[in-house]
């Protein structure tokens, strides 16, 4: 997935500086129990559908439409599993880190 506009933006004024960012994960599931997967554009590994919060939006916003732009899937979120906090930083190939 493309990087988003307003991270562009971002590193524009602040160059390579840490960001701190709002996050997701979904996990998806039927009614048989099947746990929804998409295959990473960067690795071509399977994990589960996750993306970054747009400025302003809503967490479970965030969800539905990672869901629906990564698999085309309509989602309505019905829980809250986890919120957490940490120091992990992802070092992008273009040597950007978040």
């Amino acid at each position: 997935m493309a990087t988003p506009e307003f991270i562009l933006r971002l590193r524009e004024k602040i160059g390579h500086d840490l960001l701190w960012l709002i996050g997701v994960t979904a996990c998806v599931e039927d009614a048989e129990g099947r746990v929804l997967l998409g295959r990473r554009a960067d690795t071509g590994e399977w994990a589960l559908v996750y993306g970054i919060n747009e400025p302003g939006e809503e967490p479970a916003d965030t969800v539905i439409r990672e869901v629906l732009e990564e698999t085309g899937v309509d989602v309505v979120p019905v829980a809250l599993a986890s919120v957490k906090a940490g120091r992990r930083m992802t070092v992008y190939a273009n040597g950007d880190q978040t």
